[in-house]
């Protein structure tokens, strides 16, 4: 791919997505899009190019985006923070809490959705809790799965127990490869919505008690993170957390969080300074700091 394609196609994305890909991202936008072409029966990247920009095919921009903007995912991937996610919402359903709500902000074919909504229901096991998982994304396309809620044996490989897999979910009979379909009580506790993160403001109610937005912000500039990070501090509730996965970065100055571990990030309390951004490192000496600045008697750890 040309460096000017490569420079055309990025400023394409950002304007339309707010996805930003710099010099790195290169063979990441060159194999997505060698993807389209195959097909689409084009037989270069500039020839692609000039499809986009004639206007005649909005669509294939959609789509485009699409392929950039999926990633790998599977049900209970992120095995120890969906466990921290559980003794979170642990905490706040002993203080009888009678609802729960939760937001995979960039949910993909719905997984991590699913993996939440499992995971809040089994937290609160034994209490009346009414529970709702959101699950958004820019794609069309993978919002559709979501929507289907059947994945193949792979997906849900990792969950680690037979009778969660059985309670969750039931076998599509005669499928190849295996598959298995969300059981429609649990269905009915998820909703799915398009929504691109680099346009605020979001039209969502909120608050909810735990938002995961991973695998996002490192496609972001400064200034669409900014507007992000805002967006989540209005829809996040008081001591709610906010999830990014271990490979993203937060360099805006001024939001409402304090850094917990490098993915955990918890909503500073109401009468903190809301224009401080602290960052906490792994290091004992600065959570016994962090403690005296937060006013706080204790800040929960994974190392």
């Amino acid at each position: 791919m040309r460096h000017t394609t490569f420079t055309t196609l990025r400023r394409i994305i950002y304007q339309r997505s707010g996805i930003s890909l710099d010099a790195s991202k290169k063979n990441l936008l060159e194999t997505r899009v060698h993807k389209r072409l195959l097909k689409l029966g084009l037989p270069t990247a500039e020839k692609y190019v000039e499809l986009i920009m004639s206007g005649r095919h909005p669509k294939e921009l959609v789509s485009l985006i699409n392929a950039i903007s999926t990633n790998l995912t599977g049900v209970f991937r992120e095995g120890p923070q969906l466990d921290y996610i559980a003794e979170a919402l642990g905490e706040r359903l002993r203080t009888d809490q009678s609802e729960l709500r939760l937001w995979s902000a960039a949910c993909s074919t719905g997984e991590e959705a699913v993996s939440m909504l499992m995971v809040a229901i089994e937290a609160a096991a034994g209490r009346r809790v009414d529970i709702r998982v959101l699950g958004t994304d820019i794609s069309t396309d993978v919002l559709q799965t979501a929507k289907r809620g059947v994945y193949n044996a792979n997906k849900i490989a990792a969950i680690p127990d037979q009778d969660l897999v059985h309670k969750y979910f039931a076998a599509v009979p005669e499928s190849q490869p295996p598959s298995y379909k969300l059981r429609p009580r649990v269905a009915r506790q998820l909703s799915w919505a398009r929504l691109n993160l680099a346009t605020p403001p979001y039209p969502i109610k909120g608050p909810f008690d735990v938002i995961a937005c991973c695998n996002v912000t490192y496609y972001f500039d400064d200034r669409v993170k900014t507007k992000l990070l805002s967006q989540i501090a209005r829809l996040l509730a008081p001591g709610g957390h906010l999830f990014l996965s271990h490979s993203e970065r937060l360099s805006v100055p001024e939001t409402d969080f304090e850094m917990i571990t490098k993915n955990l990030r918890k909503k500073i309390k109401e009468n903190a300074n809301k224009d401080m951004l602290l960052i906490i490192k792994n290091e004992l000496p600065y959570f016994e700091r962090a403690k005296a600045l937060l006013g706080i008697e204790e800040i929960l750890v994974s190392m």
